[in-house]
């Protein structure tokens, strides 16, 4: 389609913007084809390289050792627990009544309860009675 654009005349002259477009990649593609442009460098890189893995013949080689393992501490003994005190007699006296006393206190509160209830029930009754007798 550009090289028609070119092969008109009108077109050609109304942009030039291909022509410069053309042009600019034919002169990339002459210098790729060429090689590119070469740069001097002081010094070549292939000196470089070659100053670079050049050794000392003189130098002392000394052929690195790994270093000694250091010895791990010896585990320290754990001390042995101290034994639990024995509860005392009059404690352990106090707990066992108590256990024995549970099921007794169960009852008492229990029947308290049941008389508390009754004596409720009782007082609504009365209430209730002297309620329809003010009818």
């Amino acid at each position: 389609m550009a090289a028609a654009a070119l092969m008109v005349r009108g077109g050609a002259v109304r942009d030039r913007a291909i022509v410069w477009s053309l042009l600019g990649h034919g002169v990339l593609a002459l210098l790729v084809l060429i090689g590119g442009i070469v740069v001097h460098r002081s010094p070549p890189l292939t000196q470089l390289a070659i100053k670079a893995t050049i050794v000392d013949p003189d130098a002392l080689r000394q052929l690195r050792t790994a270093p000694n393992p250091v010895p791990e501490p010896a585990p320290k003994p754990e001390p042995k627990p101290e034994p639990a005190p024995e509860p005392d007699r009059r404690l352990k006296e106090q707990q066992s009544e108590q256990e024995r006393q549970a099921p007794q206190q169960k009852r008492e509160l229990a029947a308290r309860r049941e008389k508390d209830v009754l004596a409720k029930q009782q007082a609504d009754k009365a209430k209730a009675q002297l309620a329809e007798k003010q009818r």
